[in-house]
């Protein structure tokens, strides 16, 4: 009996080490050709790089330097759409970082028409510029922040009599806070979750009315610019770029960010 224990633990411990060791060579292997992809793209062997890069994604490995690099690429083989597309994906891993920023600022300063934007009222202005500033997992923290101090605050006012009155005025503002903190994670999951958005990759499209290529024209699209994915039928996808202006586009000339 002391022997088939033995040996079950023998057997388990010897797969435990068996997958630990495949999943090592598994990562090894990735940050191998992440490795191999820069340096194609060093050497100017953009495409290699693109090619190269892309495998990486489509093992399951998303990060943020590595769709920076990738749209880095594209856009040295000169398709700004798909440079865009996967800066605007790099910018869910890594919002904060200047060069990821500069990038894509300058890359829409180089489009073929102007992004268009939403008209807003000064107060949703103000609204969406507040929310706009972290993603929602950041709001999420402050949220949690905010509350465990309105919590603390409470809790001591409660045993501490002579806190009480001192306390009303910051009670007051954390209150404020948390309602505020609450409002802009859930708008920013809503705007995330609800409001697909993608990116015009074909050089030129044309915007129907109709999701058919029979369907009369409504306005053309090239490629780079950014649309809110509203509905999907088939190989079309209706867009809507701001308030009155929406149409069907092919599927194939637009891809979700």
């Amino acid at each position: 009996m002391r022997k088939a224990k033995g040996f079950i633990f023998f057997a388990l411990v010897s797969l435990s080490m068996s997958l630990i060791s495949q999943f090592a060579l598994a990562q090894e292997r990735l940050e191998d050709k992440f490795f191999q992809a820069n340096k194609f793209y060093s050497r100017g062997e953009y495409q290699k790089a693109v090619s190269t890069y892309e495998k990486i994604i489509a093992s399951d490995i998303k990060a943020g330097n590595i769709y920076y690099n990738l749209g880095n690429a594209y856009f040295k083989l000169g398709r700004k759409g798909k440079a865009i597309l996967n800066y605007e994906r790099a910018l869910k891993f890594i919002p904060g970082d200047e060069d990821l920023s500069a990038n894509l600022k300058f890359v829409r300063s180089t489009l073929v028409g102007a992004q268009p934007k939403e008209a807003l009222r000064w107060l949703e202005k103000i609204y969406v510029s507040f929310r706009d500033i972290m993603p929602a997992r950041v709001w999420a923290s402050v949220l949690f922040a905010v509350y465990l101090l309105l919590f603390s605050v409470i809790i001591l006012a409660i045993f501490i009599t002579g806190f009480r009155r001192i306390a009303r005025g910051p009670a007051f503002l954390l209150s404020i806070l948390v309602i505020f903190s609450f409002g802009f994670m859930m708008g920013k999951i809503r705007d995330t979750e609800l409001n697909k958005e993608g990116v015009i990759v074909a050089e030129e499209v044309e915007v129907r009315y109709s999701p058919s290529f029979s369907g009369a024209v409504a306005f053309k699209l090239h490629e780079g610019i950014k649309a809110v994915i509203i509905r999907c039928e088939g190989n079309w996808r209706q867009i809507r770029l701001s308030r009155g202006k929406s149409g069907w586009v092919d599927k194939e000339s637009i891809e979700e960010i």
